[in-house]
This record gives structure tokens, sequence and C-alpha cells, in this order.
């Protein structure tokens, strides 16, 4: 707690291996009522507009990005997305539409391995 606040970080968080006082962390949780979180890695080629092309066929499917992280990975860019979905059932669906964009090099799911750690 810093200035009478808490932070909440979520698991794998860079920053959340950073804290001095490791004996004040605490396991928190908790459901999202009308929509569901689906994280998934999206590793794209690198190359400008990619992340741009993501975004507007996710946007033009109505579908809500809940955060995003770019970081580098190896030949490619790696693309951690959280996404709200009101039917968990669309997953398949989205792991499909994106795996057939140009310049997209695979697709997984991480939502099991995020809420397992």
């Amino acid at each position: 707690m810093k200035d009478g606040k808490i932070s909440i970080h979520k698991t794998g968080c860079l920053n959340i291996n950073t804290l001095k006082q490791k004996a004040k962390k605490v396991k928190v949780s908790w459901s999202v009522l009308d929509e569901d979180v689906f994280t998934i890695n999206v590793y794209v080629k690198d190359r400008l507009g990619m992340v741009q092309n993501i975004l507007e066929s996710l946007s033009e499917r109505k579908i809500k990005v809940f955060s995003l992280n770019i970081k580098p990975a190896k030949k490619d860019i790696l693309l951690t997305i959280c996404l709200k979905i009101s039917d968990k059932n669309k997953s398949d669906q989205i792991l499909n539409f994106l795996k057939k964009i140009d310049g997209v090099s695979s697709v997984e799911d991480i939502s099991n391995q995020i809420l397992s750690t």
C-alpha cells in the first residue's frame, strides 16, 4: 500500500516482482457478471499497422478489448489481449478469425493459464 491506497496486480504482471513488502501480498478475485474475460496471445509479424489491423478486426465484430500488452517475441511481436465477451462459445470463433488475418503467425487462448497461476 502506498499513500494509503491498495494496488491490485493481475497474475503475470511484471511489477509484482518489484514489490518490497512481499508479505503484504493477498490473492483477490471477483467475477464479471454480464461478460467473461477471455485472454489470448496473438503473435504477429513485426510490420507497420499490424496492431491496428487486429484492433479494427475486433472492433468490426463488436468485441470489446479490455486490455492490451505488446512486447517483442523472437521474430514476432506478442500481443496479449484481454477481451470481454458475452458468450464464451464465441471464443473459438474469435481465435479462428484472428488466425486468418494476414501477418498473424499464431493465436492461443491463455485464459486458463492466467487463472490457474
